[in-house]
Order: C-alpha cells, then structure tokens, then sequence
C-alpha cells in the first residue's frame, strides 16, 4: 500500500490577461510523484494539460521550481 505525503503536494496558480496557468506537485494512486500543468483561456473553452512521472520528489521540485521560473519569465502573475 502506497504512503501519502499530503504535507508535500504543491500548488500554484498564475494569470496574464485572460490566460491562466496551474501547476501542482502531487501523487497518483501507486504513490508516484507527479507534475500536473494546466493551461488555456479563461473566456474560451480552449485549454491543454500535461502530467508528468517523476522518480523521486526532489526531481518534482527541480521540475515545479522550473515552471515557476517559466511563468514569471513570460509575465504571469501569481494569483
């Protein structure tokens, strides 16, 4: 049986015009570490999605802690 780390997961969420971005660190039912990123327009129907394995947590954060760098590149305001 797989052990849960809730004190772990991660969340965060960012806005540029009517644009929106979200991007979690959480776990899967066999307890794998995952990346989640969402993506679209918020007066469209239009939006993508990604989820990602990773091997350890510490790989899930170096990939959080790239998106993070990502958005605030491109101007996204964290809301």
């Amino acid at each position: 049986m797989p052990t849960y780390q809730l004190d772990k997961w991660r969340s965060a969420n960012w806005q540029r015009g009517n644009r929106f971005y979200r991007c979690e660190i959480t776990q899967d039912l066999f307890g794998n570490w995952l990346v989640v990123r969402r993506w679209g327009a918020i007066d469209s129907r239009r939006w993508g999605s990604k989820d990602e394995v990773c091997t350890d947590y510490a790989e899930a954060q170096k990939l959080f802690g790239a998106v993070v760098k990502r958005r605030e590149k491109r101007q996204y305001i964290r809301v």
